[in-house]
């Protein structure tokens, strides 16, 4: 958004937008107290560097929103996403919701959910932000005769060195804690491969806090899995 002032005002330009998730919101700003993959502990436990780090975002969001402000058109893809926009920038913005495969999904064969195991399966990128090692926190925590009867598959892809430092942290942690017998991970799988994965699965885990839209979930309800989501943002609307 911080690139619309010069391509407004310096080069006279009308400047269309289509917004995903926004730099900052109120969800944020309320979150600081709270340790997280963008929020050191440090910063959660320190009352000074908390008030600190909420005045840099409220002068962020004054910032943030006079530059969204330059656009003369504004789309987001989730009303999430669009509360959130009308709130800091003070704009109009209409939802666009992303393309998703649902025809294809509700279409395939359902497969017989109900045998054993019970097949669990979470679809997501291995970034910092979609949480999966709450997904191992979660699965540690049922009784064993029900991981027993269950298996999860944690599918998604990596993109960089830091994401196969991460999904090597969750191997490690899962071998660690024991799971290995009722846990796996799939990485790049292709297309067919991950349709066959949910025409099988009973459930499907989404972890991320403050999904902007979740693709995923949608995914997931289309090949009729019972969704286990992140109560906020996008899921939760």
């Amino acid at each position: 958004a911080f690139t619309f002032p010069v391509a407004r005002l310096a080069a006279g330009c009308a400047i269309a937008a289509y917004v995903h998730y926004p730099t900052v919101s109120s969800e944020m700003r309320a979150a600081v107290s709270r340790a997280a993959f963008n929020n050191r502990a440090i910063w959660a436990r320190s009352d000074v560097l908390r008030r600190l780090k909420t005045a840099y975002y409220a002068a962020f969001a004054v910032a943030y929103g006079w530059a969204g402000r330059r656009a003369a058109a504004v789309a987001v893809n989730s009303t999430w996403t669009q509360g959130h926009i009308h709130a800091v920038w003070g704009t109009r913005a209409a939802v666009v919701y992303p393309p998703c495969d649902t025809e294809t999904l509700c279409a395939a064969d359902g497969g017989d959910k109900a045998t054993e195991p019970v097949l669990v399966v979470s679809l997501a990128q291995f970034r910092p932000e979609k949480d999966h090692a709450l997904q191992l926190d979660a699965w540690a925590a049922l009784p064993a005769d029900v991981r027993d009867a269950s298996r999860l598959v944690i599918a998604g892809a990596v993109r960089n060195d830091a994401d196969r430092d991460l999904l090597a942290r969750l191997r490690a942690d899962c071998a660690r804690r024991g799971l290995d017998d009722s846990v796996r991970f799939l990485v790049g799988a292709a297309r067919p491969v991950l349709l066959d994965l949910m025409r099988r699965a009973a459930i499907g885990l989404h972890t991320m806090r403050l999904e902007h839209f979740g693709i995923a979930v949608v995914e997931m309800m289309a090949a009729r899995l019972a969704p286990v989501a992140h109560r906020s943002g996008g899921p939760l609307l």
